[in-house]
């Protein structure tokens, strides 16, 4: 399999710092359940062979209504999810699950600039598009590190 393209860009911590952390030596990645969400089959593709490439047990979804419904239903640690749903936003599909008491992990995908400078309560991390897949995952094993 050829690797992912390079996706450059920065990540955001959801209290407005960014993320450069080296990677860590000899830091394994541990099967995570994880859900993906984006209407772009492109990136859906690309975050779903990233993931699964990483170890990660994905599940894809293509639209809001279904995130929201796998998320509320299911039990998973992790969810990526894109902003930019026809739908549901991201943001609402994260505040629906932090009212359901979920404690699910969240990661918030966006192009939307603007996004970076706002109040992101429900979810954990925004990463802004374009990424680079290695920085993602090493934001991702640092997120579902104990």
């Amino acid at each position: 399999m050829d690797a992912p393209p390079l996706l450059h860009g920065t990540f955001t911590t959801k209290d407005g710092g960014t993320s450069s952390e080296v990677a860590r030596p000899g830091h394994d990645r541990t099967m995570v359940l994880t859900l993906v969400v984006d209407d772009d089959p492109a990136v859906l593709e690309l975050l779903t062979s990233l993931l699964g490439g990483a170890g990660h047990q994905v599940t894809a979804a293509s639209n809001g209504r279904e995130a929201h419904d796998l998320l509320l239903g299911g039990s998973f640690d992790l969810a990526v999810l894109d902003h930019e749903l026809p739908d549901m936003t991201g943001l609402e599909i994260a505040g629906a699950v932090r009212e359901a008491g979920i404690e699910t992990r969240l990661v918030l995908v966006s192009g939307v600039r603007w996004l970076s400078r706002q109040r992101l309560d429900p979810v954990d991390e925004l990463v802004e598009k374009p990424f680079d897949p290695e920085d993602f995952l090493r934001l991702v094993d640092e997120l579902m590190s104990p």
